[in-house]
């Protein structure tokens, strides 16, 4: 129960800018992998960075709320970007509900934070493009063709991978002098 109580201390301004600072790197490269890339390309690579940026946002923030700003700010900054196939106010939506998803999961598993960071990732990222094509098409995602199959397994399988990596990277990474002390400057120094 203290876990939980820890989580849902409120998340403080720092922590929102932090999340919304860390956020801007990641959009202005989809800004501008969109202008030359190809879509499947630029799929690839969002699902590979933001897989990493979403490991990492939780972990150093470690309060609910940090994750769903992170998506968020990442949607409003790439607002007319495609990289998941929509654009504008449906992309801002599907983001917040993957942050809704993914701040669930936090919560329901926060008892082992090392497994409530790793499944809050993986499934948040793997729904994204399920969400996204329920708002192109509500039959598109009934009828639940290859395609999409595809695009669901891709996602799953690299935020797996990715976020496999992120535990072993973290093991080393969250002893380091900068992020002891960012996660200091963030009240947030407890546990791993």
């Amino acid at each position: 129960m203290n876990l939980k109580m820890d989580l849902l201390k409120k998340i403080n301004l720092r922590e929102l800018f932090f999340s919304i600072v860390f956020s801007f790197p990641f959009a202005i490269i989809f800004v501008f992998s969109n202008i030359s890339s190809k879509d499947y390309g630029v799929f690839l690579l969002f699902l590979i960075t933001f897989s990493l940026a979403v490991n990492f946002i939780i972990r150093i923030s470690k309060k609910i709320g940090s994750g769903l700003t992170f998506f968020l700010a990442y949607s409003v900054l790439t607002f007319s970007s495609h990289e998941i196939g929509i654009v504008g106010w449906k992309k801002i939506l599907t983001f917040f509900i993957a942050g809704l998803i993914l701040e669930g999961f936090v919560f329901l598993f926060n008892k082992n934070r090392k497994l409530s960071y790793f499944l809050s990732t993986v499934v948040s990222i793997t729904v994204l493009p399920l969400i996204a094509a329920s708002f192109t098409s509500w039959h598109l995602t009934i009828t639940f063709p290859k395609e999409l199959l595809g695009m669901v397994l891709i996602a799953f399988i690299i935020s797996l991978v990715v976020s496999l990596m992120v535990i072993v990277i973290w093991h080393f990474l969250r002893v380091n002098k900068q992020i002891i002390k960012l996660k200091t400057h963030l009240g947030n120094l407890n546990g791993n």
